[in-house]
């Protein structure tokens, strides 16, 4: 009997250990359960701006960057049609979407200033990261400067990026025909190509510039240097530059891009251009730790 009872207080022993163990095995499955959908949630977006520019090439830096920096987060760089768009598309989600802007497209959205329809005073800025200069190439021999434009075939970035609308308020202002000469707006891509196989004359060009003072065009540059040589750089006289500035209302802001900036002797001589910051913004609405950790 005695024996018998040893048995049974094992046997009881035995059945709580398999009931403990079942029961710790459900708190890990929940807990990995719950911590899935955590991560499942942690997933933001970054409005990008059009493939191939300064602000895309910062969006997937940031989010490459934020997979080591901080893991739980997972940030997905999206394609739109320029700085104007991405704030418009990140208005409809402002907890979720970061953007990566220019200086110029924070003062016209929280002013409410065209392309946008109205005022967005909750943008806030997270930091810059490098500065846009915008610049003109071409293959033209004829084309030395912006009074050369005249009924010349101009590409243009999309009609809602800062080089769509302000680059082109500055260089008409060079061109002075009486609007007889339009540009063509197209993505980085068919800029290339454009350029590449004649159908345009002319092309703006991104060039980033760094605090370390390092010059890098678009990637788009590259390839016309493999496949057309150096293009010429077209110097924007300065005096358009403010004219245009007091016109709109805007601080464009002009700089000199020193001969061989980009590499040995390109460009040629010192040319002047104008810049606006680049970096990151979002709503106010957005997570702070996740401000946090961009900047």
């Amino acid at each position: 009997m005695r024996m018998s009872g040893r048995t049974n207080r094992k046997g009881g022993d035995s059945m709580l250990n398999r009931m403990s163990r079942t029961v710790v095995c459900i708190g890990i499955a929940v807990a990995l359960w719950t911590g899935n959908i955590a991560r499942a949630g942690e997933k933001y977006e970054i409005c990008a701006g059009a493939f191939g520019s300064v602000t895309y090439q910062l969006s997937f830096a940031v989010s490459e960057i934020l997979k080591q920096a901080a893991p739980r987060y997972e940030l997905l760089p999206v394609e739109t049609s320029g700085a104007a768009a991405s704030v418009i598309k990140g208005a409809a989600k402002p907890d979720r979407m970061l953007m990566a802007y220019g200086a110029l497209t924070f003062r016209m959205a929280s002013q409410g200033k065209p392309p946008f329809p109205k005022a967005y005073p909750n943008l806030k800025v997270l930091g810059f990261a490098t500065r846009n200069v915008q610049t003109l190439i071409t293959y033209d021999p004829g084309i030395k400067t912006l009074a050369d434009l005249k009924g010349k075939r101009i590409g243009m970035s999309v009609r809602p990026s800062v080089c769509g609308m302000d680059h082109w308020n500055i260089i008409s202002k060079g061109i002075e025909d009486g609007g007889k000469t339009t540009p063509s707006y197209m993505n980085w891509s068919a800029l290339q190509s454009s350029l590449m196989d004649g159908a345009i004359d002319v092309a703006a060009l991104g060039v980033s510039s760094t605090p370390s003072g390092s010059w890098m065009p678009l990637s788009m540059y590259a390839e016309l240097v493999a496949s057309k040589g150096v293009p010429y750089f077209l110097n924007i006289d300065a005096s358009c530059i403010e004219r245009a500035a007091q016109e709109s209302g805007l601080p464009y802001v002009p700089v000199i891009m020193p001969q061989g900036a980009i590499s040995e002797n390109v460009p040629d001589r010192d040319i002047t251009a104008w810049e606006e910051r680049i970096g990151i913004m979002a709503f106010a609405e957005m997570s702070e730790e996740l401000t946090y950790r961009c900047v």
